[in-house]
């Protein structure tokens, strides 16, 4: 015969069940956008659709006010439920000029199963078997999107939404993450928020060779820092004493650049953010 176990015990097992339950549980968590890749220009991967067409991402976000790069899987349950809410926003943002591109980095994913999900969107559906366009976009998980404004600028890497994790899922989404960044984008500021983690199938691609690294450029990474950074006061008209709007500005005033950095005296104690960064859409 079985003894009745003391209510403390069975309180304290309860307690142990439902801790270990959740520290399963994955959800979408901020990151800092240094981290993310946030301000830099993207890469201008090429590739393969499962329509068998060339992909340029260059020539795709030509005259598009934001592309949104979804890496995607159908063999990955959360990605799998991610389609039919990525379709959703795709034909909600098409009228607007934000274009949206799907990659597939998983090679076992059953073909008959990848046109059927490429059927259920509008954009490309890029078939990435050996990892050369996720590893270039530095992608981490099948559940990621990436956001890019006019200019391809990196503004937004993270989950879609928070409505499904590792362990989970709800009804609706508390934060609809892609949604806002698209409409940030779109009313030329920066998202709230600009990076997050995005629980799915994490991809692994290091162990095929990376492409070398290319050398920053000034268009490619630092007229995006000083865009920022220094625009709101040094530009024409502005109440900065000399302009940095151009690599040349930059060039002429190095020497005082470097001084202020190195002495902290930038930004001036005054300065005040301002309402609106209009880098977005500028």
């Amino acid at each position: 015969m079985l003894r009745a176990l003391p209510l403390a015990l069975v309180l304290g097992l309860a307690t142990t069940v439902a801790v270990a339950a959740e520290s399963k549980t994955e959800a979408p968590r901020p990151l800092a956008p240094n981290e993310a890749g946030i301000h830099r220009l993207a890469p201008a991967v090429t590739g393969t659709t499962a329509a068998g067409k060339a992909f340029d991402l260059a020539a795709f976000a030509k005259d598009k006010k934001a592309v949104v790069i979804a890496v995607t899987s159908t063999s990955c349950p959360p990605s799998k439920k991610y389609l039919p809410t990525r379709a959703k926003l795709e034909k909600e943002f098409a009228a607007k000029g934000v274009a949206f591109a799907f990659v597939n980095p998983v090679a076992t994913d059953k073909p008959a199963d990848i046109v059927t999900a490429a059927g259920t969107v509008t954009g490309p559906y890029l078939l990435d078997k050996d990892g050369a366009v996720c590893r270039a976009l530095n992608a981490h998980s099948t559940t990621e999107v990436i956001v890019l404004d006019a200019k391809r600028t990196v503004v937004y890497r993270g989950a879609v939404d928070d409505q499904y994790g590792i362990g989970y899922a709800t009804d609706a989404p508390k934060t609809t993450h892609l949604k806002n960044a698209i409409a940030a984008v779109l009313a030329g500021e920066w998202p709230a928020v600009r990076a997050t983690t995005a629980p799915g199938c994490d991809l692994d691609l290091s162990a095929a060779k990376a492409p070398a690294a290319a050398k920053p450029t000034y268009h490619s990474r630092v007229s995006r820092i000083v865009q920022q950074n220094c625009q709101d006061c040094h530009r024409a008209g502005g109440v900065g004493p000399f302009a940095l709007e151009s690599l040349a500005d930059l060039t002429s005033h190095k020497g005082a650049i470097k001084k202020a950095l190195a002495t902290g005296t930038m930004p001036p104690w005054f300065a005040a953010k301002p309402a609106k960064a209009n880098t977005a859409s500028s």
